[in-house]
């Protein structure tokens, strides 16, 4: 059964004795020039989707184990109560991050049940800071360490990170990303015995996307570290229509003293989640349709592969969430042959790009590479960005970046990695990630917007900074350069007004309680939170994001009389050479 090609979408047909399957394939592309026009998968649904959306805006949330999963849920909360979160167009999670808007994106309740016990602070008695209510996110990353999954195979990564965050909220472990029942996705789904998960409310909430990494053809490991040139590694994106990144391109894992031979790899382009991983995929070129160059004749190609679907368990929501918060898998990558990669049973799938398929590409958590995933925002042409930092390492306010480089000691290097020529250089030592490619913004934008954020952690209102940048290209990331954005950036931080806010009761509690010491930067690697600490995140991260609503939030809603982010004492709106621009105006924008 075929369809016809919609925008790039090329159709590729699964058979077997038992069920056909039908999915669909979206060439990446060709040029980093051509992503601002690139049409993505999801992009002729999202047109229509809600009327309410006046800016291409977006929000990501940062990595962090279960401090982040409650701080986004806290940020989540506080976004949807001021009319904020229905009109971003999208929001994306990496690690602790998507397991927060996977299990909110496609929970079984409504979004009032999920979000519960989160409070204000003027509510948060000893009591309520200890309970949460039955039914509530917050309480799914009550007692879970990374640690205690440290070595288990990839599938049992998955098969964890479901039990805990998803298959409570409804989500089977079978079932295929989705969108709507309604909605194109290249499936049959009536016909699939796999079973697909929607997402709870594609009108109020905002498109979701979940980045891992891709560490390349187990045969290539162990995969060395790139620099600010070349890197090898890639950041996909797993979505209700498609799973994969934009920019086609070939790219080569160079050898390694344990690796004598180079291997290079096509990458680029979407496959629909039902025919992610499976094996023997390949182009069937229709009509002499290999020797087309046109875009205009490209975008009626039609392709057709024929493969064993029984085997083929697709790109699940169990997948995603997995694949994005799997930390170990960029640890035996980078410090393990492939023997011993493939004896440890590490997460891998076949992949198909460009008319080829490798077998056993290895799949990782996405803060391996980028741990906002903001550059799946930048390509689809997002002008305003929220982005939540829900970091370990406090910010140094006693650090002067205008005078010296950062260190792994001032703020979390996945922050400075962002900009040219900031990441600290102690960010070498650890092996399990690689920020070094990640420059998005020029060098001289970053100095004033840390000093942004530190004058805001004075306030007591939390670290809060809205600045516009321009883009710098970033062929590894795939974003092209020229893109002007507005981004309020949120670095987790302590509260002083919060902290007046709670009951005299629950702040003797805090300050005196050891759990509490490293507060709100709690370490989750080897460590479990409490109720107790998972509900004062929740509310803390809430509260900055209702104290700092009218001088950086606001504009997105395009609210007349709204307080402008240059205005604000706790703001910086700094423009790529660093001096005072003001925030572009609302505008209705569509998407790419």
């Amino acid at each position: 059964m075929m369809h016809a090609c919609r925008g790039w979408a090329a159709v590729v047909l699964l058979r077997d004795t038992a069920a056909a399957l039908e999915g669909v394939a979206y060439p990446g592309a060709a040029d980093l020039a051509d992503i601002p026009t690139y049409a993505f998968p999801e992009a002729a649904t999202l047109g229509a989707r809600n009327a309410t959306v006046v800016l291409n805006a977006g929000a990501a949330f940062s990595g962090g184990g279960s401090r982040a999963f409650a701080c986004a849920l806290g940020q989540i909360a506080a976004l949807r109560a001021r009319g904020v979160w229905e009109r971003l167009r999208y929001a994306t999670g990496t690690s602790g991050g998507t397991w927060a808007l996977a299990s909110y994106a496609y929970r079984n309740s409504s979004a009032e049940a999920y979000l519960c016990s989160i409070h204000e602070p003027s509510n948060l008695t000893p009591s309520a800071l200890a309970t949460i209510a039955p039914g509530c996110g917050l309480a799914l990353a009550a007692g879970f360490r990374f640690s205690d999954y440290a070595s288990v195979a990839g599938g049992a990564w998955v098969d964890a990170i479901h039990a805990t965050f998803l298959e409570p909220v409804g989500v089977e472990r079978s079932a295929l990303l989705g969108y709507t029942p309604a909605a194109e996705q290249g499936s049959l789904r009536a016909e699939d015995p796999r079973g697909t998960a929607y997402v709870r409310d594609p009108v109020g909430d905002p498109y979701p996307l979940f980045g891992f990494s891709f560490w390349g053809p187990s045969a290539s490991t162990p995969v060395g570290r790139g620099d600010s040139e070349s890197t090898a590694l890639r950041v996909f994106e797993a979505a209700p229509f498609a799973v994969g990144t934009p920019l086609q391109s070939n790219v080569t894992f160079a050898p390694t003293r344990k690796r004598r031979q180079q291997t290079t790899v096509p990458v680029g382009g979407y496959v629909s989640p039902g025919v992610w991983g499976c094996d023997g995929l390949g182009y069937i070129d229709d009509e002499g349709a290999s020797a087309v160059s046109t875009r205009a004749a490209l975008l009626r190609r039609v392709v057709r592969v024929e493969t064993n679907a029984t085997t083929c368990a697709g790109a699940t929501v169990a997948l995603a969430a997995g694949a994005s918060s799997f930390y170990s898998g960029g640890t035996f990558a980078t410090l393990l042959g492939s023997k011993a990669n493939t004896k440890l049973g590490l997460l891998s799938s076949s992949y198909f790009s460009a008319g080829t398929s490798t077998r056993d590409v290895l799949l990782a958590d996405g803060g391996n590479v980028e741990n906002v995933l903001l550059s799946s925002l930048l390509q689809r042409n997002a002008t305003r960005l929220l982005l939540f930092f829900n970091a370990e390492v406090p910010l140094n306010l006693t650090w002067d970046p205008s005078v010296r480089n950062a260190t792994t000691e001032d703020l979390n290097d996945d922050f400075a990695a962002f900009f040219a020529d900031a990441l600290p250089s102690d960010a070498a030592d650890d092996p399990t990630y690689d920020y070094a490619a990640d420059a998005v913004f020029p060098a001289e934008d970053f100095a004033p917007l840390v000093a942004a954020l530190q004058t805001s952690a004075r306030s007591g209102l939390g670290a809060v900074a809205t600045a516009s940048h321009v883009t710098i290209a970033n062929h590894a990331l795939g974003v092209p350069s020229g893109l002007r954005v507005t981004v309020t950036w949120v670095y987790l931080a302590d509260s002083a007004a919060w902290r007046a806010a709670l009951p005299r009761a629950t702040r003797a509690l805090l300050d005196a309680d050891p759990a509490f010491d490293a507060f709100p930067h709690f370490a989750t690697l080897d460590a479990a939170l409490s109720h107790r600490q998972l509900t004062a995140l929740a509310s803390l991260t809430a509260f900055v994001v209702a104290a700092n609503y009218d001088a950086h939030f606001a504009d997105v809603l395009g609210v007349a009389g709204a307080e402008s982010p240059q205005s604000s004492p706790a703001s910086s709106s700094s423009s790529s050479s660093g001096t005072a621009a003001a925030a572009p105006p609302p505008q209705r924008e569509s998407p790419p």
